[in-house]
């Protein structure tokens, strides 16, 4: 389905029915990060709503006035979950999402039930060191298709410049070209994802953590115990930050927990949760 929000129009691709779960992807990615959790889910007796966030892989520009800063973001998903008549719910998220969904919880807390934020951006690791590089590309003529070419390589796409680091079962070519041909192809979605990168900045990150004691819903950590990009010490140090959590290390999983460990992820979900 398609949703028009006031920064621009979303798609959602919405499984399954019974309780309802809003997943939401990082930077470069789209709704098919989730595919190897959500037949899981269904089955379990969860809908899955699935939107295509403005992250750079997307296929519908926003608006060219759009806020597509980190607070802006955020906004854009609480508008999302009113839109959909879905606030409040239960929230998963991963990579870049994770740093949202933190952003998500303080700003508009009236959306959100529970949070389950698997490996991601949180305190200065927005981006990790191996990915501030990213932030440099929009700066340079022809950047964001010279970076989306480049991870169609095989030697590119398993080094840690692009998904090496972020899974241990790979990224097929399929998916890679997929996730890349948007900002390979069409200008808007490149001035889309110059405008996320130019927001990143990990003193967000920083600022928002003081403010996680605030957040009085339950929160789950999953964390990939081999992540690589976004270090255990992160997770511990994180769940911390929260008056109600706790944390899950997840065994032989990088940052992309739904790709390296749908099984665990699903049963820690549906345990939290809970299923109709």
């Amino acid at each position: 389905m398609r949703v028009e929000l006031s920064a621009g129009p979303i798609e959602v691709t919405a499984e399954g029915s019974g309780k309802p779960l809003v997943l939401l992807h990082g930077l470069l990615t789209d709704e098919r990060l989730w595919d190897p959790v959500v037949p899981l889910l269904t089955a379990r007796g969860f809908r899955c709503f699935r939107p295509t966030l403005p992250l750079g892989s997307h296929r519908l520009p926003m608006r060219a006035d759009a806020d597509l800063s980190p607070s802006g973001l955020a906004r854009l998903i609480a508008e999302l979950i009113r839109a959909l008549d879905l606030a409040p719910v239960t929230v998963v998220s991963n990579d870049t999402a994770t740093a949202l969904t933190q952003l998500l919880l303080v700003e508009h807390p009236d959306v959100v039930e529970r949070a389950i934020l698997t490996s991601g951006d949180c305190y200065e690791y927005f981006f990790p060191p191996v990915f501030r590089p990213l932030t440099i590309a929009p700066r340079l003529p022809g950047g964001l298709q010279a970076l989306g070419r480049a991870v169609r390589l095989r030697m590119v796409r398993k080094s840690p410049l692009a998904f090496g680091w972020l899974t241990r079962r790979g990224i097929s070519p399929e998916l890679a070209r997929r996730w890349s041909e948007p900002v390979v192809t069409s200008a808007k979605i490149r001035r889309d994802t110059a405008a996320v990168l130019r927001g990143v900045d990990r003193k967000i990150t920083l600022d928002i953590a003081e403010q996680l004691h605030t957040v009085k819903v339950p929160v789950l950590l999953v964390w990939g115990a081999d992540d690589r990009a976004f270090p255990l010490r992160l997770a511990h140090q994180l769940v911390g930050a929260f008056s109600d959590a706790q944390l899950v290390v997840v065994p032989d999983s990088s940052c992309y927990v739904p790709i390296d460990a749908p099984e665990q992820l699903v049963a820690l979900i549906a345990d939290f949760a809970g299923s109709r």
